[in-house]
């Protein structure tokens, strides 16, 4: 039998990019089968056009508002309570259209939310990062993201 994944206190946080993270749940607790993480991010965070060829990606806004660009639909916003489905193979990237936002990445099979703890840095100042401040972390993510089975495929889209 797998461990419940009850707490309800999230990891200690860690800066994706220009983003505060913290797994919720890894495959290591779901028989790899579900990997949640939870972001706050300022505007101006987003992800570059991209393929996930070996999970399903779902993200659940808790917070602000995200657009999304997933495949050749139109570009669309969730609100909070919104949710939105990226299915493997398919192009699609998000941005935060509100001034900041809290959401969910839903990835299954589990490890996705591998990437996220290896690129990035745990901190103690939870002080959310200013949109668009990467870093020396983008170039940690873009050395490492085909690892875990994604593919760059375009530049951010713009909203």
């Amino acid at each position: 039998m797998t461990e419940n994944v009850t707490t309800g206190m999230p990891e200690k946080p860690i800066r994706f990019l220009d983003s505060l993270t913290a797994v919720r749940a890894d495959g290591a607790r779901t028989a790899g089968q579900l990997g949640i993480t939870e972001f706050w991010a300022a505007q101006g965070h987003g992800s570059p056009l991209m393929v996930h060829d070996e999970d399903d990606e779902g993200y659940l806004v808790i917070e602000g508002e995200l657009q999304f660009w997933i495949g050749d639909d139109e570009p669309f916003r969730r609100g909070a309570g919104g949710f939105a489905w990226m299915p493997r193979g398919v192009q699609h990237a998000y941005a935060v259209s509100s001034p900041s936002a809290r959401f969910l990445c839903i990835a299954t099979p589990a490890g996705i939310e591998q990437f996220f703890r290896q690129v990035g840095t745990p901190v103690t100042d939870t002080t959310l990062p200013p949109g668009g401040s990467v870093g020396d972390e983008g170039h940690r993510a873009m050395a490492a993201v085909s690892d875990w089975g994604v593919r760059i495929v375009g530049t951010p889209p713009q909203q």
